[in-house]
This record gives structure tokens, C-alpha cells and sequence, in this order.
């Protein structure tokens, strides 16, 4: 779960993000993701929900790095244009680990369709490093490229600090690119738990 905060010189922005994995096996899982952003303008305030509900299969694994497959549906209230508000999502998962896990890098090459005309490609990375058990650094790149519009870049930088039960806390900074320009810096503040059997 995470909640996120930007103020731009036209806007303020809220976000929350609620992200679940549930296994259902060794290899299968469910995925359930909840996205809702508020924005505060001088005209007034907008609400977006967007949810992805996903089926997750390993498709292969070794000692450190493992390769899954997910795929599922999306709803997005705040579809526009040639964009509806239902749709497929797809995605590939790949992952490894040095020796002791100290150093991983994981990234995820995906598809959105939500209309013949509103196709997505989003990429992801992300490079980990634990320099103690308890605190992992999180360097990410977000990509998602709008075949219409052209794509937007985001970066964030996080540390995530962890208690004895291994729940986490993750406090990070993102930041949009716009060309040469750094723009809407927003404050990420997250809560990571494993679900209880």
C-alpha cells in the first residue's frame, strides 16, 4: 500500500496505490492492484480510479533469478478518447539475485489494449541493493508509451527500512520527465506486508 503526494504550479496531486499478491500454488498466483488519484485544481478537483485484476504463472526459475508470466483485465474510469474503459493487460516478469541476494535488478515489459485504437507499452526497472538485512535502496525506471501520444518517463529512488516481523516502510522520491525538463517531484511514502495464512 502506498499513498504519494505532487504539487505542480497548476495542480495538486494525491495518489494511493493497494497492490496484493495472493498464491494459489507453487507456480500461480492472483494479483489485484488498485490505483485512485485526486487532483485540486483552480477549476476544482478530479477523481481517477484505475484496478487491474491479474493471473500470475511462473513459467521458470533457477537459484536466483526467475522469469513469470501475468496477464489479466483493467478498468479505468478515467479512459478518453479512442480509450475504453475496459481492457486486457499483459506483461512479462523477469528477475535475478547475486549470491546472498545483496544485489538484484528486476524488469517487466507489458502490453495494455484498451480499444483498437489505445494500445500501451510499459516497461519497468528496478536495481536493489541491501546494505544491511533490514534496509533495501530501490532505484526504478517507469516507462509507459502511449503508441498515440507519445511516452512518459518516470524515476524514483526509495529506502525501504524493515521490522523484526519483516514488515517494511518505503520512503522514496519520483520525478516525470518532460524532454529536458524535471518535472511534478512527488513524495512516495509506501507500507510492504506479506498476506497472513
Amino acid at each position: 500500500m502506498s499513498a504519494a503526494y505532487a504539487e505542480t504550479d497548476e495542480a495538486s496531486i494525491y495518489e494511493t496505490d493497494l497492490f496484493i499478491e495472493a498464491p494459489l500454488g507453487a507456480r500461480v498466483s492472483v494479483v489485484a492492484n488498485h490505483w485512485s488519484q485526486i487532483a485540486n485544481t483552480f477549476e476544482g478537483s478530479s477523481t481517477r480510479n484505475e484496478s487491474v485484476l491479474s493471473g500470475k504463472y511462473r513459467l521458470m526459475s533457477g537459484e536466483r533469478s526467475v522469469v513469470s508470466l501475468q496477464s489479466g483485465i483493467v478498468w479505468d474510469s478515467g479512459a478518453a478518447g479512442e480509450c475504453g474503459e475496459w481492457g486486457g493487460d499483459v506483461r512479462v516478469l523477469a528477475g535475478a539475485a547475486t549470491r546472498g541476494g545483496r544485489y538484484f535488478a528486476s524488469a517487466e515489459l507489458g502490453a495494455r489494449v484498451q480499444g483498437n485504437d489505445c494500445v500501451h507499452a510499459r516497461y519497468e526497472l528496478t536495481l536493489g541493493a541491501k546494505p544491511h538485512k533490514r534496509i533495501l535502496g530501490l532505484a526504478q525506471v517507469f516507462v509507459d508509451d502511449d503508441l498515440t501520444y507519445g511516452e512518459t518517463l518516470k524515476a524514483q529512488a526509495s529506502l525501504v527500512a524493515f521490522e523484526r516481523s519483516g514488515r517494511g516502510l518505503q520512503l522514496g522520491v519520483r520525478v516525470r520527465f518532460d524532454g529536458n525538463d524535471v518535472i511534478e517531484p512527488t513524495l512516495v511514502l509506501s507500507y510492504w506486508s506479506a498476506l497472513r495464512r
